[in-house]
Parts: C-alpha cells; structure tokens; sequence
C-alpha cells in the first residue's frame, strides 16, 4: 500500500458502498464474506479502503492486515466491550497501547478524550499507524513510537500478518522476519514523562507476560493500570501466567471475550 497519496484517493466505488453495507446488514460472515471480498476485489487497489467509521478517518489495507479486514467488513462493532471499558477507565486520562498496529484501540482512545501512547514495533505498521493519526489531526493526543517491549535490546520480530507479529521464537516459522527494538515499558513511560496509566491494551502474540511481567514487578503501585485488556489467544506460550499474576495482584476479571480478558484494579480515593 502506497501511504503517499492523500486521504480519499482509495475512496470506496459505488459497488464497494454496496458490499460495505451488506456487510452492516450481517452478511459478512461464511459464504458471504467471500461474496463480499470479490465484490470489493473487482478494480485497482482492490483491497485498499479510506473510509470513515466511528467518526474517524482510517486508511484500511487488508491485504496482509486481518484487523484492517475487520474493521472494514465487521457486521458489528469490532471489539466492543474491549474498547468500551478502556474508555470508560480514561476518562481525559493516559493510555497506553502495546501492539498498536494501525491505531483501531489508539485512535478509539484519542478520540474520546485520552492521552494515547501507542507502541508498534513492525515499521510497516508503523507507518501506518502515523498515517492514519495524522489524517485525523490525533498528533496532538497521541505518542507513537517504533518501540517494542521487552528486554532492552534488539530482537526478531516473527510475523505473516501485520497484526500477528511475535517475538516468541516458535513462531519462527512465520513468512517474515524483520529486526526491532524492544525496551521496558518503565523505562518507555520515564522517557515519555507518564507516571501514571488509566488503561492499557496489549496484543503482541505470545509475548505479554514477557512485557508486562517486569512491569509489575518493579514498577510502583500508584502507576499500575485501572484497566487492562490483554490478548489471551496465545496463553500456552507464556513461560509466566501473566492474568493469574495480576489476579493475585489485587485486579479482577471483569469480562472474558473471545480472544481477551479485560481486568481492573480499584483505585483508592
């Protein structure tokens, strides 16, 4: 996908409109899906989209991004509870989203009123995820930097998908490779002068507890997120239970979705 031409260039054809409102109406599911994308399939830049959903400007690829896919064709509001409970936590407050992608949760976030810092290691996501906040004029709500987390240091970034990267090594058979840089997400927050989160999200294929395992080891109390939404998929690849952690940590399960569990942690008064 080229990022340079401006916003609106990828504009959906009539036809398009067309696939994109049977896709409200729940026909983008089984059979239908497939109907949907050789509707959308038929012309130049077949699998690109600007469009504007929740009031929010997206340029959409899903050519190689499954969550741009979703966004596009969901009959129903992708990750709705997800997003839903990390407003509600952020009240003009900070968030933090590791594994940002193209900016779904970051630009949701910024656009309700939070102070986003929005992490995407994969430099074509990255990219992205800068086009897509500057097109909204969100520069001004959201840090993004090309970071990953974990150990200080440079790591390899196993991914086919953009949203599927991951630096567990047995995802190492995954189509590309790409080298990145990981640091501690308390070292990322004192650099960027945030000594308190509201909410996080976090989404990076296997690796959470290697991210936030250290986080909550060393970092203080007082900076500990009300609410985290941690992906859950990839849970057999953790060398540390990272959700029974927090659980025993003091935060409580408040919802579990198909790919996510969502826990908060009461803040005292």
């Amino acid at each position: 996908m080229n990022e340079n031409p401006p916003w609106g260039n990828y504009a959906p054809s009539k036809w398009k409109r067309l696939a994109l409102m049977l896709a409200k109406l729940g026909l983008g599911c089984g059979k239908g899906k497939k109907v949907l994308q050789r509707i959308w399939q038929s012309g130049h830049d077949s699998k690109v989209a600007d469009i504007v959903k929740f009031s929010i400007k997206w340029r959409l690829d899903f050519s190689n991004n499954v969550t741009d896919a979703k966004i596009l064709f969901a009959s129903k509001e992708y990750d709705r509870r997800e997003i839903g409970a990390l407003i509600q936590a952020t009240t003009n407050g900070v968030f933090v989203d590791i594994g940002a992608n193209i900016g779904y949760y970051a630009l949701r976030l910024a656009n309700a009123g939070a102070t986003v810092l929005a992490l995407e290691p994969n430099l074509i996501a990255y990219r992205r995820l800068l086009f897509n906040i500057n097109i909204n004029s969100l520069d001004i709500k959201i840090t993004a930097l090309p970071l990953g987390v974990g150990e200080e240091g440079e790591h390899t970034l196993y991914f086919d998908d953009l949203g599927g990267g991951s630096l567990v090594s047995s995802f190492n058979n995954r189509t590309h490779k790409a080298k990145i840089h990981t640091s501690p997400l308390i070292d990322i927050l004192a650099a960027q002068n945030i000594g308190r989160i509201d909410a996080l999200k976090i989404d990076i294929e296997g690796a959470e507890d290697l991210a936030l395992t250290p986080f909550f080891k060393n970092a203080p109390r007082e900076i500990w997120p009300a609410c985290i939404v941690i992906e859950d998929c990839h849970r057999a690849e953790w060398k540390t239970d990272i959700i029974k952690t927090l659980l025993e940590s003091g935060y409580k399960q408040t919802l579990k979705t198909r790919a996510n569990t969502i826990l908060s942690l009461p803040r005292k008064k």
